[in-house]
């Protein structure tokens, strides 16, 4: 099982998308490939049903087609079939067809998925006969291009390419719908939210388990210990907890009257958004339901920050926030604002709660004190305001509660395990070895699915290397912690500073490619610089390492390297472009050239 480096690191994994807007998993490219765009004409294929019965392109002439191509073994894909089966349903009447094609896997493991799914979904599920053994051959490969699991294409009733959708997840995905409006179809706009604005910097992609290089022989047994996982230590939020929280400075107040001061007897929730956050847009259905049940006793605040600029006096974004409120109309019913150019509210409140996620809450008790700062579902939110009313909040109780969920999912992930050892697991089966990890995330559960991992990589260590460290990583993003993120970095880079792939995907993690840093930027430095000393030269993978590198210096301030490193990796990709395909790696690196050349402040 092997890992591709062909992983979208424009945006890699950053933290506000723990968040994690879309998630895609990584595949491997074939030596010759072409990528198909809209407009061109969609290329021919036969893939097999459960039956062993032929499905072409053809077979769908005069309908618009949503082309969905994924695997059993990608969690982003399996995530998102809810949301697929529904749009399926929601317009079939019009001549819509859903197509999800099985692909880079196992009959094996695609005939146990029809079986366990049997009449769960009512589009169709095909397999790609070409299977993993030949992907590299496989016309979703060669012909359309497919770099990542999920990859949806949606072809028009002329049989030519509308639109490729890439990226995927649990939770309703409305980019489909905008995609067959556009196709033609009729779709209610108003009753869903905007489509968020296409940005290359937000965060989307999460590589999953696939094809990589195996770990060096001896590596295993040449592993250091793992570092001791500290004792718990007091977050930044705590240090805030208690206090008048900072002013409020925004740009512009987009709905509601601006605001003036927090009022004694009344509990605020301070939510930190931005436009292209899934999470946080599913999150303002609940926020308006906890406004409306509380009025007058409870208000709520919208802020949006980071939003996409490309320097301080860049205000283009504000029309981008401005048009998404007013889309929201009565759905998004409180008060909002807008961060300034200069990030006044990412700087006095984002960044000192070390959440580094958003979208993360601030609620304010009726002394106009701070009494909890985190990224939580809309139920706990909720569940803390109305304790916060009562006068029964109490934030040590709530940590409490937090270990005892802990300890909850532990034995959760117990019972998972003991359930599928007793079962027994196909030899195929890529989460044989991982007993108790796909049962949990099968439910949603990642707290279990977690500590089913710890199990697995405890019992035999070389599992980790496997590329299941991707799963434990997808995992401690999505959970909103940076310390834990760290704290697997650090683990890693003391167990496997020699195995390239893993330095690679960790560093795509945990280095910032924009201005500011999400997570320690002294480790994220150390594990860069780690990946750029493996890779070899002249390769595609290097040039992206030293992109990362240079973001690395930069945030270490080291602007002189900083410099030095981006600009091989501009020469180098310039030197490489008619061998390897770059993508838009030589723009990044150009702008980052900008930003470091800047004068300091």
């Amino acid at each position: 099982m092997n890992l591709s480096r062909t992983v979208s690191l424009a945006a890699c994994l950053v933290l506000c998308a723990s968040s994690l807007g879309q998630s895609v998993a990584a595949v491997e490219p074939a030596a010759a490939r072409t990528a198909v765009k809209a407009g061109d004409a969609a290329p021919d294929f036969s893939v097999v049903n459960a039956k062993g019965q032929a499905i072409k392109l053809s077979d769908f002439k005069g309908k618009v087609l949503i082309l969905d191509i994924s695997a059993t073994w990608c969690g982003p894909c399996q995530a998102a079939m809810p949301n697929n089966d529904r749009v399926y349903k929601k317009y079939s009447d019009q001549g819509v067809a859903f197509l999800g094609v099985t692909a880079d896997d196992t009959r094996e493991a695609y005939d146990g998925w029809m079986k366990k799914n049997d009449g769960k979904y009512a589009f169709t599920m095909a397999f790609d006969p070409a299977g993993k053994e030949n992907w590299k051959t496989s016309v979703f490969n060669t012909g359309y291009g497919v770099s990542g699991f999920p990859t949806m294409y949606v072809i028009g009733r002329d049989g030519k390419i509308q639109e490729l959708i890439s990226g995927g997840g649990a939770g309703e995905d409305y980019r489909l719908e905008y995609a067959l409006a556009r196709a033609g179809v009729k779709v209610d706009l108003k009753s869903i939210p905007p489509e968020p604005a296409k940005d290359p910097n937000a965060p989307k992609s999460i590589p999953a388990m696939t094809k990589t290089m195996a770990m060096p022989a001896g590596a295993a047994k040449a592993a250091q210990p793992a570092a001791s996982k500290p004792a718990e230590a007091a977050s930044p939020a705590d240090a805030l907890l208690g206090k008048a929280p900072p002013a409020i400075k925004v740009a512009k107040w987009v709905k509601g009257e601006p605001f003036k001061e927090f009022e004694k007897g009344k509990v605020y929730v301070v939510d930190f958004w931005a436009t292209w956050c899934g999470p946080c847009k599913a999150a303002i259905p609940h926020l308006t339901k906890l406004a409306q049940a509380n009025k007058g006793k409870v208000e709520v605040i919208g802020i949006s920050i980071m939003e996409k600029q490309k320097d301080t006096s860049d205000t283009a974004y504000m029309e981008t926030v401005e048009k998404f409120v007013t889309k929201m109309d009565d759905r998004m019913d409180y008060r909002v604002a807008m961060d300034t150019p200069d990030k006044q509210m990412y700087t006095t409140w984002f960044k000192p709660s070390g959440t580094g996620g958003i979208p993360t809450a601030w609620i304010i008790d009726q002394k106009g004190q701070v009494a909890w700062i985190g990224i939580g579902s809309p139920e706990t939110v909720e569940r803390i305001v109305g304790e916060v009313l009562a006068g029964t909040f109490d934030i040590k109780k709530e940590k409490e509660l937090q270990r005892a969920a802990e300890e909850e999912a532990r034995k959760r992930s117990e019972a998972d395990i003991a359930k599928a050892k007793a079962q027994g697991k196909n030899g195929n089966d890529v989460f044989a070895k991982f007993p108790g990890y796909k049962e949990a995330m099968d439910r949603g559960d990642q707290a279990a699915a977690l500590e089913s991992l710890n199990a697995a990589f405890k019992a035999d260590p070389t599992l980790e290397t496997s590329a299941a460290y991707q799963w434990k990583f997808m995992i401690l993003m999505q959970r909103g912690k940076p310390d834990e993120v760290n704290q697997y970095v650090r683990e890693l880079l003391a167990k496997y500073p020699t195995n390239e792939d893993i330095m690679g995907f960790a560093s795509a993690c945990i280095v910032s490619t924009d201005d500011e840093p999400r997570f320690d930027k002294q480790l994220a430095f150390e594990t860069a610089k780690k990946a750029a000393d493996l890779a070899k030269p002249d390769s595609r993978w290097a040039q992206y390492t030293k992109w990362r590198l240079g973001w690395a210096y930069y945030h270490t301030g080291n602007r002189e390297k900083a410099i030095e490193t981006m600009q091989s990796a501009l020469d180098g990709v310039k030197k490489l472009k008619d061998k390897f395909d770059f993508n838009d790696l030589d723009s990044q690196c150009e702008d980052a050239l900008k930003v470091f050349n800047k004068p300091a402040k």
